[in-house]
């Protein structure tokens, strides 16, 4: 049967979407997605199997809507980063995933830089950890369940989950090897000395009671970014309807195929709002912050994704949209048809703590409130809250010289409101760019798909079919933003001093 179209997964934290594109035009063919269970800090966890469950459940659908799905080629899986997916030796899932926005391990992530310093965790992994990072729930599980710890034969990723239901492999990509906190980008490496001393810590000086194990087969193998797993295991194509001879690629972190999607260059900065705020770019060379603001972690093609990330995005909207009984797009409106005045209320959305800069307990900040506060007002302040975050960490990413020069895209859900586009373009002081598409990493898998089916780089496959430009905002001048930004930050700061 002639193979027709090629399939990206991103498996995120609230949904699984699968996405088929036509392998000649690259055209979307049809996408589907099945929501997850909603997970609230601190304690965030998923069961792996319902990610499964989802991928089946939309397999299915997209055959039912008349889809050839034994036409499809090639898979690539893009899936939320960090999360620790424990198996036993059967293979089987011990406990929930605890998922990047769990942060439960602030504590852990504490004792980790207080041992080794934060210099030492950004020399070996790129990065100073914190609570969304995989080596901290490592660490979690020794100090809180050391039964759970004693029956983990794998640990995987949610991505690498997915890929190894595929194929039956435990493999994993650079990309999301650099965001655990055990694994050297620079010589694509795991650090196994490293785990077996923290895990060693964790029981202390003489290691009473501490499991005798070793590391060296507990993490999934590191591919190339091009590279292919395999092809589809016999029982995942009977249960998925595809056909045998499907190739895997190896997939990678959602950042981080979401900026082959939206083909970025070095150089430029994206701007990723969902459930997460990511800001990020795209560099040749490594980036090191020594301050843990930035992490230096590796991208999908072979470089590195200089990023920040706070927790609190468009669930900030949604909240504040819930309060005031509107709809999201209700909320857009009323904050569009105000004016920003020295009164306008100030807000710092820490609702779920924050990871960017990392302070796991904190809670939001409202600041500025009066008799004369209007709905408006409070739609406004829920939108340039979320917006701020993100403006801090592209000025973090550029404080580091990282030749940040060039054009600035907005993607994720909270891309399609022209309320965030326009912030981001009054803040930054630069034109922000909305691209043509409807989900950037489901797209960046079908692009790593399509390189792995075809044997052509990703960057070539990337080059060829780069999304346009649906609309830019340029800056509004407006006085007093920079004076906004500046208490913005003195609150921060406030938050840091008192939510420890």
């Amino acid at each position: 049967m002639k193979v027709s179209f090629v399939l990206g997964i991103d498996c995120s934290t609230q949904s699984v979407t699968l996405e088929v594109r036509d392998v000649e035009t690259f055209h979307v063919v049809d996408c589907v997605s099945n929501p997850l269970p909603a997970t609230h800090p601190p304690v965030s966890e998923q069961n792996p199997e319902t990610w499964w469950d989802s991928l089946v459940k939309g397999m299915h659908l997209l055959h039912a809507r008349g889809l050839e799905v034994r036409k499809i080629g090639a898979i690539s899986v893009a899936g939320q980063c960090h999360g620790l997916v424990p198996l036993d030796r059967e293979c089987t899932v011990i406990r929930p995933a605890k998922l990047w926005n769990d942060t439960t391990s602030a504590l852990e992530a504490e004792m980790l830089i207080e041992t080794y310093g934060k210099e030492f965790w950004v020399e070996k992994v790129g990065f100073v950890p914190n609570a969304a990072h995989t080596v901290s729930k490592l660490l979690w599980l020794a100090r809180h369940e050391v039964d759970t710890l004693e029956r983990i034969s794998k640990i995987l990723l949610p991505h690498d989950y997915l890929t190894y239901r595929l194929t039956g492999q435990f493999v994993t990509d650079r990309s999301e090897a650099s965001g655990t906190g055990y694994f050297d980008g620079l010589r694509n490496v795991y650090l196994f000395d490293l785990v077996s001393d923290v895990i060693s810590n964790a029981f202390g000086k003489e290691g009473k009671g501490i499991p005798s194990r070793s590391w060296h087969d507990v993490f999934p193998d590191v591919l190339e970014p091009s590279e292919a797993v395999g092809s589809i295991s016999p029982e995942a194509a009977v249960e998925l309807g595809l056909a045998s001879d499907v190739i895997v690629a190896v997939g990678g972190g959602d950042q981080h195929l979401g900026a082959v999607g939206i083909g970025l260059d070095d150089g430029d900065m994206c701007f990723s709002i969902g459930t997460s705020g990511v800001t990020f770019s795209s560099s040749p060379t490594p980036v090191r912050d020594y301050s843990g603001d930035v992490d230096g972690v590796c991208n999908a093609t072979g470089g590195w994704l200089p990023l920040t990330c706070t927790l609190n995005s468009t669930k900030v909207t949604d909240t504040v949209a819930k309060w005031l009984g509107v709809s999201v797009q209700e909320l857009g409106n009323l904050a569009e048809s105000m004016s920003v005045s020295c009164n306008t209320p100030l807000l710092v959305p820490f609702f779920d703590g924050e990871r960017s800069p990392s302070i796991p307990n904190a809670t939001g900040l409202l600041e500025g409130l009066t008799n004369g506060t209007t709905r408006e007002d409070l739609a406004f302040t829920a939108f340039e809250g979320v917006v701020m975050g993100l403006y801090a960490g592209s000025r973090k990413i550029r404080a580091l010289g990282s030749g940040i020069n060039g054009v600035n895209v907005a993607v994720g859900g909270g891309a399609k409101s022209d309320v965030y586009c326009q912030l981001l373009a009054d803040f930054m002081g630069e034109p922000v760019s909305r691209l043509e598409l409807t989900e950037a990493t489901a797209r960046g898998a079908c692009v790593q798909a399509l390189a792995v089916m075809t044997g052509d780089s990703i960057d070539a496959v990337r080059a060829r079919v780069r999304p346009t430009i649906s609309s830019t905002f340029t800056p509004k001048a407006e006085r007093g933003r920079s004076d906004r930004f500046s208490r913005y930050l003195d609150m921060v700061a406030s938050r840091k001093a008192n939510c420890r």
